[in-house]
């Protein structure tokens, strides 16, 4: 199962870190914040999409974890 996330601030960017290392296949993550998307996505090996369209393309399952505001 391939998974991505929108929005990898604190709450989202633990929440990935800990599904990879239970051993989930997390292909792409994007947040607003391009460096923070592309630092998570280093670290977890995962693409940095540029934007939403990129991370669906490439998941089965989208996390969103975003502010209400």
């Amino acid at each position: 199962m391939n998974i991505g996330f929108v929005g990898v601030g604190r709450m989202g960017g633990n929440m990935a870190r800990r599904l990879k290392d239970r051993k989930f296949h997390i292909t792409a993550v994007y947040d607003i914040n391009r460096a923070r998307a592309t630092s998570i996505a280093t670290e977890l090996g995962c693409a940095a999409g540029q934007d939403l369209s990129e991370v669906t393309a490439e998941s089965d399952v989208v996390f969103t974890v975003v502010t209400d505001d």
